[in-house]
Formats: structure tokens, C-alpha cells, sequence
């Protein structure tokens, strides 16, 4: 059973494996505009939690990837 930041740095997670639920939910909200703060509070993920997603290359792209959903390109 993997743990929320599986995907995080340090994981034996495949990358490829794509992202669970929370980590989708956190990074529509943050490319939406949520701050981290609110991002985290609204998904019952942590703060620190969310950090350690975002120190990861692949889920910042992942993010990024989701702002033209919000931007509406």
C-alpha cells in the first residue's frame, strides 16, 4: 500500500503510475488558483505533504498541465 506522497522524491513509486485522487484534487485546485494553504485544507491533505509533491519535477509538470483546463485553452 503506497502512502500519499508516494510519488514524492525518494519513491519507489514508478512515476508512470500516475497520481491518486488527493494529488489530482491538490494540484486542480492549485492550478485553479488555490494557494497551497487552501489547496491542502480543502483536499484533508497537509501542508508539508503538498510541499513534498511540489518538490517533485514530474508533479509540478503534472500541475502545470492542468492550468489550460482552468484558463480555458
Amino acid at each position: 500500500m503506497f502512502h500519499e506522497a508516494s510519488n514524492g522524491p525518494g519513491s519507489d513509486r514508478p512515476k508512470s503510475a500516475g497520481w491518486n485522487a488527493r494529488q489530482a484534487r491538490v494540484a486542480a485546485l492549485l492550478a485553479s488558483g488555490s494557494t497551497i494553504r487552501d489547496a491542502a485544507a480543502e483536499s484533508g491533505a497537509g501542508e508539508r505533504t503538498v510541499h513534498g509533491w511540489l518538490d517533485s519535477p514530474a508533479y509540478r509538470a503534472f500541475v502545470a498541465k492542468e492550468k489550460p483546463v482552468f484558463q480555458g485553452d
